[in-house]
C-alpha cells in the first residue's frame, strides 16, 4: 500500500477554530436562533454541521430583533455592523483577530494619507470587509493588474491574510517599476505561510498530492495552485466521498494537506477513508 504522509501545519488555523467554537457556544444559549452573514468559515461540511445545531445564514434585513448574529471569521464592513446594531441584533464577533488587525491597519493607513493597495481576491469576504474599513483601497489580484493603474501619492501595500508572499512581492515589484513609492506592511498570517511551505515541501516528495478543503476557500485553492506547480498530480476535494481510485494508480506515496478552514477531524477522516480505499484496492 502506498505511504500516506500528512503535511506539516495542515488544517484549521486558530481563527477558524475560534469562530466555530464561538458559534457552537452560542448554540446552547440562544433560544431565538443564531444567524450568520454568509458562511462562518469557507467549508461547506462545517456550515452544514452548524446548521444542524440551529446556526443558519440569513440576510440582515430579514432577521428578527433580538437574534444573535455571529460575525464570520472573515469579518464584515463597518456599515454592516452598524446596520446590525440598528436592527437590534446581538453581535457575537468571531472575526479572526489577525483579520481584525488588517482591518484596523487599513483604516489607519488611509487616515494617514496613504493610498492603500490590498493584494487579494476581489469579491472575497475578507477583502470586502477590509475595504469597508478603507473605502478608497485598491484591490489587486496580481502584478498584471498594475498596468493602467491611475493612483498617486505614497502607497501602502497590505495583503489578504491568506495570500502568498510571492504574489505580493510581484505586485510590489510591478508598482515600483511604474515609479510608485511603496511601503509594505506584511499582513499575511503566519499560519498561512507555514501551511504553504509545508504543502510545497511535501508535494515535491510524493507521487500524488491531495488538498482537502472547500472550493470556495481562497487559502485552500491557493494551496492547490501552489502544489500543482510542483506536482501535476494534485487533486483538491471537499470530502472523502470524492476520492477517485484512478488518482493513485502506480503511486508509491501520497501526500495530504488541508486548508485553514478544514478541521482536524475532517483531515483524519480523509486519511482513514484513503487507507480503506487503498487496502481494498490491494485485496
Amino acid at each position: 500500500m502506498p505511504q500516506i504522509i500528512i503535511a506539516k501545519d495542515a488544517g484549521a488555523c486558530f481563527g477558524v477554530e475560534r469562530a466555530i467554537s464561538l458559534a457552537l457556544d452560542e448554540a446552547h444559549v440562544a433560544p431565538r436562533g443564531i444567524f450568520t452573514m454568509g458562511p462562518v468559515v469557507h467549508n461547506k461540511r462545517v456550515v452544514d454541521a452548524l446548521a444542524l445545531r440551529g446556526i443558519r445564514q440569513g440576510q440582515l434585513e430579514e432577521l428578527p430583533e433580538g437574534s444573535k448574529l455571529v460575525v464570520r471569521a472573515h469579518g464584515v464592513t463597518p456599515h454592516e455592523l452598524a446596520l446590525a446594531t440598528e436592527r437590534g441584533l446581538i453581535l457575537v464577533d468571531a472575526t479572526c483577530p489577525f483579520v481584525k488587525r488588517v482591518q484596523d491597519l487599513a483604516h489607519s493607513l488611509e487616515l494617514q494619507g496613504y493610498q492603500v493597495v490590498l493584494v487579494g481576491d476581489a469579491g472575497h469576504a475578507e477583502v470586502e470587509g477590509i475595504c469597508g474599513h478603507a473605502p478608497s483601497a485598491v484591490v489587486l489580484g496580481s502584478a498584471d493588474e498594475v498596468d493602467g493603474l491611475t493612483i498617486s501619492g505614497p502607497i501602502a501595500v497590505i495583503a489578504q491574510t491568506t495570500q502568498s508572499i510571492e504574489c505580493v512581492e510581484e505586485v510590489i515589484s510591478a508598482l515600483q517599476a511604474r515609479g510608485f513609492d511603496v511601503e509594505f506592511h506584511n499582513t499575511i498570517c503566519a499560519a498561512t505561510t507555514k501551511h504553504q511551505a509545508g504543502a510545497i515541501e511535501l508535494a515535491a516528495q510524493v507521487d500524488v498530492m491531495l488538498v482537502l478543503g472547500g472550493f470556495h476557500s481562497a487559502n485552500t485553492c491557493r494551496l492547490t495552485a501552489l502544489c500543482t506547480e510542483i506536482n501535476p498530480k494534485t487533486y483538491q476535494l471537499e470530502g472523502p466521498d470524492e476520492l477517485d481510485p484512478a488518482w493513485f494508480s502506480g503511486a508509491q506515496s501520497i501526500g495530504i494537506t488541508a486548508g485553514a478552514s478544514t478541521p482536524q477531524s475532517q483531515l483524519e477522516e480523509l486519511q482513514e477513508e484513503l487507507e480503506v480505499l487503498l487496502g481494498d484496492a490491494e485485496a
